[in-house]
């Protein structure tokens, strides 16, 4: 395998975990607002600094509201933004083209298909949620596709690769951003929802127990120490927008099992 199709397909699936994730954050910090009383500060700042871009949030106008209005849109359709949703889909779309032949035509099609749909659907507030939702099943949809469909070689290594480095990523972005305002004030808990430990009426309070749990709980689907894990049994990979590949194109990648 060329180092150039490795790199590619690494920053392909990292460019498709990161739109979903971020239409992810953009969900519950919605759905937060609409659950949490009303004295509760909880903005959308926070988005801001959990996907690292507050420089260029604040590049053009220092002074720039960060309002539900603009922080959206900076984080879905700003071209400006390179984490945003459609920028992430772009990149993606663009690095799987010059090397669509390493994965099934049918996945080639759907990242192609929703980076069409998130170009042309840029929602309104009112159509937020539905663009939302089409963009993580469309995002669930690649990696199920990847993982039902493409023969496990080099190519299928840097696929999990990128998916699992973005995740872990992403994951301790939140924490580190979001773990002062989850955990609960003296005398006002906060609540948010728990898919494995919810109680009957779907809220619980927040302590330092679920925070160690999205980071360290071996079984998890989503934990951060097993993607780490798995990420560092796989072969490297250049950074982006070096020419390390470059040298030696016709160098075999190393695959670490």
């Amino acid at each position: 395998m060329l180092s150039r199709v490795a790199q590619n397909i690494y920053w392909m699936a990292r460019q498709i975990e990161r739109a979903e994730d971020t239409a992810r954050i953009i969900n519950v910090n919605s759905n937060l607002l609409l659950d949490l009383p009303r004295n509760t500060t909880f903005g959308w700042l926070p988005l801001i600094f959990i996907v690292g871009a507050e420089k260029l949030f604040f590049e053009k106008d220092p002074n720039r509201l960060a309002d539900e209005t603009a922080v959206v849109k900076f984080l879905i359709s700003d071209r400006d933004n390179p984490g945003s949703i459609i920028s992430s889909l772009a990149a993606a779309r663009e690095n799987l083209r010059t090397t669509r032949d390493t994965v099934p035509q049918d996945a080639w099609e759907q990242v192609n298909g929703l980076y069409i749909y998130a170009r042309d659907h840029v929602p309104t507030r009112r159509g937020r949620f539905e663009f939302m939702r089409r963009v993580i099943h469309g995002a669930q949809q690649i990696n199920g596709m990847l993982s039902g469909a493409m023969s496990r070689t080099a190519a299928y290594d840097f696929v999990r690769l990128g998916r699992y480095l973005e995740r872990a990523d992403m994951t301790t972005r939140i924490l580190d951003v979001r773990s002062a305002n989850l955990l609960p004030r003296a005398s006002q808990p906060v609540v948010v929802e728990s898919r494995q430990e919810q109680d009957s009426t779907g809220t619980m309070p927040v302590s330092g127990r679920h925070i160690r749990t999205a980071g360290t709980r071996p079984f998890r689907e989503h934990s951060m120490d097993e993607r780490i894990e798995i990420a560092e049994r796989l072969p490297d990979v250049p950074p982006a927008g070096t020419v390390a590949g470059r040298r030696s194109r016709r160098a075999q990648v190393p695959v670490t099992r």
